[in-house]
């Protein structure tokens, strides 16, 4: 009889420790880079459902993939803020037949996040 009891009672404490509560609040953004469109315009999207700045967006590319991890030539499209869509037309140092590397950043106060990297071979 004891034993029941104990697991009724074990029972009801872990289903009061399920009750719904809200998330914190995201603190920081998550960025997605992503494909080039048919204009060669670069591309990224950031979502950020807070009321925090963005203090700076936009592209890191360059042609090497492995030096692109944290730096590279740099786009900066400036301040924003809460989720969106950007593009940039391609930097007009860009040459054909070259393969070039971009990823999408976004930085706050507190954070700088990248996108994942795209590579995209201009004809």
């Amino acid at each position: 009889m004891k034993k029941s009891l104990w697991v009724i009672l074990l029972l009801a404490l872990n289903l009061s420790a399920c009750i719904e509560s809200e998330l914190p609040e995201q603190a920081y953004p998550r960025v997605e880079t992503m494909e080039v469109n048919p204009s060669a315009n670069l591309r990224g999207r950031i979502d950020f459902p807070s009321n925090q700045a963005i203090s700076d967006h936009g592209f890191l590319y360059g042609t090497n993939e492995l030096t692109l991890k944290y730096e590279g030539e740099k786009i900066s499209l400036g301040t924003a803020q809460g989720s969106l869509d950007f593009t940039s037309p391609p930097p007009p140092q860009f040459a054909g037949g070259t393969t070039y590397y971009f990823r999408a950043f976004a930085k706050t106060e507190t954070h700088t996040v990248f996108g994942n990297v795209v590579a995209y071979k201009l004809p």
